[in-house]
Order: structure tokens, then C-alpha cells, then sequence
């Protein structure tokens, strides 16, 4: 793992690879996060102290499934976080054995062929995307600082483009 990738990243490559699982990224906030069934999902809670967290609709839980995984969850020593009807989530730390078996249960991830090089490239993948989030938001604040100059100056922005990039001279 190269020292730039952040905590919350190699907290989930860690959790997955030691479970031979595959992790996304969640292209809302540009965190990873591991898929499981029916729209469950394993993320980081907490990145210090390290905590992990399985989110899950107790809808999708069979007959008794909700109290049954409630009461394995506390005695296990997980901790609620959010209980309601259509999500639920629970915290975990992701090196106990018995915490992190029964979030993959939970959550429904299955391991997966060749899920080290799978990893990798999503570490890779994450790291780029919040580069370019990281330049955008850059964009925006000098564009900003910019509009703000030119209204402190008098100047009529009717016109103003707040999309206008100026062209790449190499090209």
C-alpha cells in the first residue's frame, strides 16, 4: 500500500483482503465501501479508533432475523448505531474475528478470485478520483475568488461564465 492512500482506504483494502472480498467506491462521497446483498454494505465508521460499520435493511431479514442479529450483534460487542425500520447500522472493529464474521454474514460480501489485484486497482482508482475532486474544488475556489475581485472592482458580471476554463495551450 503507497503512504498517500488514506486511512479510511486502507482500512477497507486491509478488512478485504483479509476476507478475499472486493471493495467499490461509493461515487457520491468518494469513499469505499464493501457491497454486499439486497443493498448492504460495509464502510468505515470510525477511522480513529479504527471502526468499521455494516449498514442493512431489517426489512430483508427473514421471520425473526431482526431480534436474532441484534441480539448476536450485542453479544458479540458491536454497537448500534441507527435502528429503524427500512436501515439499520452497526459498528464493528474489523480485527475481531467474531465482530467481523458476523458483519460479512450480515452484509451478505462474498469472497472473490483474484480480489488482491482487484484492490489494487481500486486503490489506485480512488486515489486519482479524489485528486480530480481535490483540483475541482480547487477550480471552484479560485473562480470564486476570482467573481469576488471583479464585483470589489465595479465590474457588471451579467455575463459572467462560471463554467469558463481557459484552453490548454498544448493543445
Amino acid at each position: 500500500m503507497c503512504e498517500t492512500t488514506d486511512r479510511d482506504v486502507q482500512l477497507i483494502d486491509e478488512f478485504a483482503k483479509r476476507y478475499s472480498l472486493c471493495w467499490s467506491i461509493n461515487i457520491h462521497g468518494i469513499l469505499p465501501q464493501i457491497v454486499g446483498k439486497d443493498g448492504a454494505f460495509i464502510y468505515v465508521y470510525s477511522e480513529v479508533p479504527a471502526l468499521l460499520g455494516v449498514a442493512f435493511c431489517p426489512d430483508e431479514l427473514p421471520g425473526n432475523g431482526w431480534n436474532l442479529t441484534i441480539q448476536a450483534a450485542l453479544h458479540c460487542g458491536m454497537k448500534i448505531l441507527r435502528d429503524c425500520q427500512s436501515e439499520a447500522y452497526l459498528s464493528f472493529n474489523g480485527k475481531d474475528e467474531r465482530q467481523a464474521s458476523l458483519a460479512l454474514a450480515i452484509c451478505g460480501a462474498t469472497p472473490v478470485r483474484d480480489s488482491a489485484a482487484r484492490c489494487a486497482l481500486m486503490v489506485t482508482t480512488i486515489t486519482a478520483a479524489r485528486q480530480r475532486k481535490a483540483k475541482a474544488v480547487e477550480h471552484s475556489r479560485t473562480m470564486r475568488e476570482r467573481e469576488l475581485e471583479l464585483i470589489r472592482k465595479n465590474c457588471d458580471l451579467s455575463d459572467f461564465d462560471h463554467s469558463y476554463q481557459p484552453a490548454d495551450p498544448a493543445s
